[in-house]
């Protein structure tokens, strides 16, 4: 029983070492954001050919859906390894097809979708992921995230749709292209959702329960889901949209 006791106590230990060098990890990370310690580049010429063809089949089924390569960045947060990514976009420039090849090589592809909100300079977002990791964070009310792990491009395309389409409907917008270009939106947004975290109540405290558990929960949650017709935020992110400068 004595032997047992104390296993359970060493295990406990790495446990608790475990949740605070993550937290500790991660608020470096995320005040490393909010001061805009992000580059965002193009990525180098010698490396472009390799990167379009590890994505090929990806940019191909994004041009079925109407999408076209518009930029291929190399990303870089803070000490994170950096991510190159393919951005593809639709003729308006404000619906995103995206594929990111991770430190590993896996392909991660994403949607987003950027809208005006009407009588307002502001714009609110749909951004539908197929990796958990992306789900660790609170987002701001402008921000209607979803991830869905296990579909194929084109079912997380209908998805990503649908969040679309619900974000319309509750929700006055207008297609409007983009008024920057997509490294500075990147960039600005980085930095505004990491100061958004830096603002809720007891955020450093909270950063284990993001990390671990909610973002578990929020897996294969579609957004009229966790936000229907009616929900507050609808009328918050209306109220306080995005503003890119």
């Amino acid at each position: 029983m004595e032997l047992a006791i104390k296993v359970i106590v060493a295990l406990a230990g790495v446990v608790v070492m475990g949740v605070l060098g993550l937290t500790v990890a991660l608020m470096k990370l995320v005040m490393s954001m909010a001061n805009g310690d992000v580059r965002i580049e193009p990525l180098d010429e010698g490396e472009l050919p390799k990167m379009l063809s590890d994505c090929a089949e990806h940019i191909e089924q994004g041009e079925v859906m109407g999408f076209a390569v518009e930029e291929v960045y190399r990303v870089s947060l803070a000490k994170m390894p950096p991510l190159d990514t393919v951005v593809l976009s639709n003729p308006n420039r404000c619906d995103f097809f995206a594929v990111t090849r991770t430190a590993k090589g896996d392909l991660k592809p994403s949607f987003s979708s950027v809208r005006e909100v009407r009588h307002t300079p502001g714009r609110v977002s749909v951004d539908t992921h197929s990796d958990s990791s992306e789900k660790i964070l609170p987002k701001p009310p402008d921000t209607f995230g979803q991830a869905f792990e296990g579909l194929s491009v084109a079912e997380l395309h209908e998805r990503h749709a649908e969040g679309v389409r619900h974000l319309e409907s509750q929700v006055p917008t207008t297609r409007e292209p983009l008024p920057i270009g997509l490294a500075a939106m990147l960039r600005q947004g980085v930095m505004f959702d990491a100061k958004y975290v830096m603002r809720r109540p007891l955020w450093i405290l909270r950063l284990p329960y993001w990390t671990l558990i909610r973002k578990r929960q929020l897996v294969n949650r579609p957004i009229a889901d966790r936000w229907p017709a009616g929900h507050p935020r609808f009328a918050q992110a209306a109220a306080t949209p995005r503003v890119y400068s």
